[in-house]
């Protein structure tokens, strides 16, 4: 009977310590210059806002400056360094542009976006992010609502993607890769 009791204890024993996971160390990136792939939409043409290539731009700098602050960027020289590619669609609205009375004011972007990060060409976390726009906050909102985006300018739009990048950089801070 104790040698019974004594072989149901151990297998029960064995069968428990199989089934702890394993501890693996987590680390959070160290990445490399961001690469941006952005489709860019939009139904009408102004000169003083930035084409596809100079938006592109404008969210791979201020990403890069982003995520530098967060202390996530490698340096240039670092080999063990995650790869970040960042695939965006951004729809760009203009005040009027489905009536008969356009204006050069932009309104908040429509904007989905997939952040792709991998190491030695696999890839290690993915970030999706869909139908997103800007909240300016209450004030700016208030005044969007009821001038129909009128005074909106480039620089508006510039200060939109930098409130995208902050959000896109708080999203990959959180991101943890196992060593």
């Amino acid at each position: 009977m104790k040698h019974t009791i004594a072989i149901l204890f151990l297998t029960l024993l064995l069968y428990g310590c199989s089934s702890i996971p394993a501890n693996h160390a987590t680390t959070t990136v160290h990445l490399s210059t961001p690469a941006v792939e952005l489709t860019l939409q939009q139904a009408l043409h102004y000169e003083q806002y930035p084409d596809q290539a100079g938006l592109s731009e404008l969210v791979r700098s201020q990403l890069e400056a982003a995520l530098k602050d967060k202390g996530l960027l490698a340096d240039k020289n670092d080999v063990s360094a995650q790869t970040i590619v960042v695939r965006m669609d951004y729809q760009r609205i203009f005040a009027g542009e489905a009536t008969p009375i356009k204006s050069s004011s932009v309104g908040p972007p429509r904007v989905n976006y997939t952040i792709e990060i991998s190491q030695d060409g696999n890839t290690v976390a993915v970030i999706k992010r869909r139908n997103l726009t800007v909240n300016r906050g209450l004030v700016s909102n208030l005044k969007t609502l009821f001038t129909f985006y009128l005074g909106n300018t480039p620089e508006t739009e510039a200060n939109d993607v930098a409130i995208l990048v902050r959000g896109m950089a708080e999203d990959i801070s959180k991101v943890k890769i196992r060593q």
